[in-house]
């Protein structure tokens, strides 16, 4: 290694001031959130080692934005202080015993005779990046890094610079001195930056900071106006440096020298800094050697939050994030701007959800939307602690804290505590023209009646509702159809669907699963009377689901059989989902599929006309889902299933009593596999953790018991008592709901 024997240290040295004792314990210290997780930048600018007002000088910490910084890291469970890091001070020798640096400095890895310091001036560096956050005095922009000293003096300095660097361990190193020879003129600056050279390509984690220095000059002095080099100059530097000038309360301090056309520049407070000194107490100093230990440990405490950033890394960072808005966005006196350790911390440019596999999703869009029916698995405890884990990656591959469970949507469906006995007539006022053959018309809801659910129902169209547009008519004397376009969902309804008037017999799951969520429907039924007793229909449908603007479509085919005591339905109903399986739809990262087919077959029994009536209905539905590469993967295969079992009794002809037992469409087999980033390694591995959900864990029921009794024209009296219970399996829990309503009309 080449020796440095003709360099001199430039200092601008105001003031010193004295006091304190000495500990010299070697032993990094650690530095504990005084607000752990919820905390705001108060809670680390209220210390009065934050800034001692009294002392007269320039806030460095506030100058910077450190204690908003501060407050980011530890809500983000980062190391906010530097913890885990090694900054060499390359300078006159550190005061190991004094009070605010003892428990940082690391004797072992500094270079002989570096724990003393004659001069002053390095003490003074080492407190601006590490004086200790122990309540007392001031602390440094990052007071959990570990020191170490290297003693480097003019012409007395007979050591390897790089080797004793090289020694140290440190990924950061703070150089607070330029080059000048006896005379004042510039030495031969190949010999320093070939020891910069080897102390760079020693380690890619390095990053070299040099003040700009005190002269006045339009360009910094040597070897800080080498902050550029790289592989296409003599030396390559590896973008691994940068070049610090001063300010003083937001201005190029009147010393200091300029950024010039150096690129890896940016400023920093400089002027009347307050930290340790060389007799154990504080004083005040200004100087480029001032400002650039501030940038050294911001430089520092980006890699205690993120130790798999390279030192080329840090450096873009804080150039990139530096403020170069106003007096700052002159780039040949500031640089890149004045340093912004905020801003530095701060997740930046486009968010991105990255997986093992190196699949990247842009975070801002990630979306799981989920029925209702299924909240209560997906606010388990399990599922909670498991997102809560999860991070997300900015353009720089840094980890920062997400809020997963935020990315949990949940939209309403046919879940509510709906009444199975409800009112089923509709009187709508009609705008348009009717004929035998064909109508046409705009809905209005104007009024409900409460009748008897079995009753053949006496309209076409029912659950109409405002904006509901439809086309019905007779194409033969045995084919009818019907067409309906709403803003909302219809169900379609003709008069020879015996089953339809209360919903159970060709309820698709379709329906089911997507009741008050469809927009922009369109529905078309033909049925075919083949006989007095038996019809056939076919039904088409398309609509869009509101919870995530994705298309379903599909057809139901039913048969209809009367008897003189009962009638029975068959029908088998497809629907094809986009970007979804039964509602679990989702976008960016959490797309749960790219598509799904799905089959549901139904039967259902019912009685009429007489004093005693029932009715059964069973549904099973198949989905098979086609998977998309994404941090949620779905069963390829769904079981989904239904009943439905009641009676009404009839008192008398004006008096009814029912009851009710059905389990609603809900899956019995299927599960959602989730998979979310929950760090990163030392060396920059995405680290990943996966929980599965199982959908079929959750089961509902719904009871009803119903009286109905007709007291005379427009005269009637109606209970409905309704309870929900959901059940978790494999214990007993229970969830309860219930509902009464009670109509009376007089």
């Amino acid at each position: 290694m080449l020796r440095l024997n003709k360099l001199l240290i430039f200092l601008l040295l105001i003031s010193c001031g004295g006091g304190g004792g000495s500990r010299g314990s070697g032993a990094n210290i650690t530095t504990v959130s005084p607000c752990g997780t919820s905390c705001s930048a108060s809670d680390f600018s209220s210390s009065s080692e934050y800034f001692n007002a009294s002392n007269g000088g320039q806030n460095f910490l506030s100058a910077v934005n450190a204690d908003d910084a501060y407050a980011i890291l530890a809500n983000n469970e980062k190391n906010w202080a530097g913890n885990g890091v090694t900054v060499a001070i390359v300078d006159t020798g550190v005061l190991a015993s004094h009070s605010d640096l003892d428990n940082n400095f690391n004797s072992s890895s500094s270079s002989a005779g570096a724990n003393v310091d004659s001069d002053g001036h390095g003490t003074h560096v080492a407190g601006i990046v590490a004086a200790e956050y122990n309540g007392s005095g001031m602390h440094g922009i990052a007071p959990g890094v570990e020191i170490a000293s290297v003693n480097f003096v003019a012409d007395s300095y007979t050591g390897d610079l790089s080797a004793d660097v090289i020694n140290t361990g440190a990924t950061v190193i703070n150089n607070s001195w330029g080059t000048v020879d006896d005379n004042g003129d510039t030495v031969d600056s190949a010999l320093v930056n070939f020891e910069i050279e080897q102390i760079i390509s020693s380690n890619q984690n390095i990053v070299m900071v040099f003040a700009a220095g005190n002269d006045s000059d339009t360009q910094p002095s040597y070897p800080a106006r080498n902050a550029d080099y790289d592989s296409d100059d003599p030396f390559d530097f590896n973008g691994q440096m940068l070049a610090v000038v001063a300010t003083d309360n937001g201005s190029l301090a009147s010393f200091s020298d300029s950024c010039g056309s150096i690129n890896n520049c940016l400023a920093a407070p400089g002027t009347n800094i307050y930290s340790t000194t060389n007799n154990g107490g504080y004083g005040l100093n200004s100087g480029t050697s001032m400002s650039a230990p501030v940038v050294s440990g911001a430089a520092a405490i980006l890699q205690s939050a993120w130790p798999s950033l390279t030192g080329a890394q840090v450096v873009t960072i804080l150039l990139d994030t530096a403020d170069s808005s106003g007096v700052f966005a002159d780039s040949s006196v500031y640089g890149a701007g004045m340093l912004d350790l905020e801003n530095a911390v701060t997740n930046q440019g486009i968010s991105l959800s990255v997986s093992s596999t190196g699949e990247s999703y842009q975070y801002d869009n990630t979306e799981l939307n989920i029925p209702t029916s299924y909240q209560a698995l997906f606010s388990s405890e399990s599922v909670t602690d498991f997102l809560n884990q999860g991070v997300f990656y900015d353009k720089y591959g840094r980890d920062f804290k997400a809020d997963y469970i935020s990315k949990l949507e949940y939209y309403n469906d046919s879940r509510g505590l709906d009444f199975f006995f409800t009112d089923h007539y509709v009187e709508a006022e009609n705008i348009g023209f009717n004929s035998n053959n064909f109508a046409f018309n705009f809905n209005n809801i104007t009024d409900r009646k409460a009748e008897f659910i079995f009753e053949n129902p006496e309209t076409e169209n029912q659950n109409v509702e405002f904006d509901n547009l439809f086309f019905s008519g007779n194409i033969a004397p045995k084919l009818a159809f019907n067409f309906s376009a709403t803003s909302h969902q219809s169900n379609i309804v003709n008069q020879y669907d015996f089953l339809s008037n209360f919903n159970i017999a060709n309820e698709t799951a379709f329906n089911s699963y997507y009741d008050n969520n469809i927009d922009n429907s369109q529905n078309f039924a033909l049925t075919y009377q083949a006989s007095k007793n038996l019809a056939l229909t076919s039904s088409f449908f398309r609509a869009t689901n509101l919870a995530s603007d994705d298309e379903y479509y599909g057809f139901s085919n039913a048969l209809n059989k009367s008897f003189k005591k009962f009638a029975i339905n068959f029908a088998h109903s497809f629907y094809h989902e986009e970007n979804g399986v039964l509602g679990f739809t989702g976008s960016e990262g959490f797309v749960s599929a790219d598509s799904a087919e799905n089959h549901s077959f139904d039967i259902a029994l019912t009685s009429k006309n007489l004093k005693f009536n029932y009715f059964i209905k069973y549904g099973y539905l198949l989905s098979e889902a086609e998977q998309q590469d994404s941090l949620i993967t779905t069963s390829n295969n769904f079981t989904t299933s239904n009943f439905t079992l009641g009676a009404v009794y009839n008192l008398n002809t004006k008096e009814k009593l029912g009851f009710s037992v059905a389990r609603p469409w809900q899956i019995e087999q299927g599960a959602v596999q989730l998979v979310i980033s929950t760090g990163l390694t030392d060396d920059g591995r995405v680290i990943t953790d996966s929980l599965t959900v199982d959908l079929g864990a959750i089961e509902f029921y719904d009871y009803e018991i119903f009286y109905y009794k007709h007291l005379g024209k427009n005269r009637e009296l109606k209970f409905n008592l309704v309870t929900n219970q959901q059940r978790y399996l494999g214990n007993n829990d229970f969830e309860h709901a219930a509902l009464l309503e009670y109509v009376a009309k007089f």
